[in-house]
């Protein structure tokens, strides 16, 4: 008998766990736990829909023609700077007449115009 009333004062001493808050911490946890398990769904999806995406953009490298073009520049003129203007390349050359920025779609490889730099008070 001795040992029954030491149990039941271990026991009072420690209160025990309300069963509303055990519940709703159980949710709780359940709930974060579909919420990550979707996640990563949702980034494994995302991932193998990049892959699959690149794989059908275009014909692959080997089956496209090499791009060749020759452009006839001005005589005795060097190109000083080569970039990207939207869908347009341009190139900055320096002519004896001066600077001329010469606009270039890259796709055709047609000159589409010139832009010539003339000090102030210059005419064109």
């Amino acid at each position: 008998m001795a040992d029954q009333t030491s149990k039941t004062a271990d026991d009072s001493a420690a209160p025990a766990p309300a069963p509303l808050l055990h519940h709703v911490l159980l949710v709780s946890i359940l709930l974060m736990g579909l919420v990550l398990i979707a996640g990563l769904g949702l980034v494994i999806y995302g991932f193998v829909g990049t892959l699959s995406t690149e794989e059908t953009a275009g014909p692959a490298p080997d089956s496209v023609a090499p791009y060749r073009h020759t452009l006839s520049l001005p005589a005795a003129s060097r190109i000083v700077e080569s970039f990207a203007l939207g869908d347009r390349l341009a190139l900055r050359l320096h002519t004896p007449e001066g600077e001329v920025l010469l606009l270039i779609d890259p796709e055709t490889g047609t000159e589409i115009g010139q832009i010539r730099f003339a000090p102030a008070g210059e005419a064109p």
